[in-house]
């Protein structure tokens, strides 16, 4: 999910209301998608069983203050879930394509930025 004016904090507490099964929340995407203080808040319930974030809604966020931080029902990882040789090896691929796409003229063969 891309971060958009439209989903930004997606996950509110509305929507977490309504999760009937205690579910584990997984977010490799934007940390925009979601509402912390909900996220925390439904944590905190139970409504949630825990959560995984690979980001938070802040690129440089306050840890002393971040209250997702040192939880048993939260793991947090350094922004990293996309790593893997093949998507190391993807982003050199695309990146040198493009390049290549772009000083031949042939700007509708540029179809990701990275």
């Amino acid at each position: 999910m891309n971060l958009t004016s439209e989903n930004e904090k997606f996950f509110d507490s509305t929507l977490f209301s309504k999760m009937k099964k205690r579910p584990f929340l997984i977010n490799v995407a934007r940390g925009g998608i979601i509402d912390e203080d909900a996220l925390v808040t439904v944590l905190d319930r139970g409504i949630l069983f825990g959560a995984g974030l690979d980001v938070l809604s802040s690129e440089s966020p306050d840890l002393k203050s971040c209250r997702l931080l040192n939880r048993d029902n939260v793991v947090l990882t350094l922004h990293a879930a996309y790593f893997s040789d093949d998507s190391v090896e993807a982003g050199e691929r695309i990146s040198a394509e493009n390049i290549s796409h772009f000083l031949n003229g042939d700007l509708d063969k540029v179809f990701k930025l990275v």
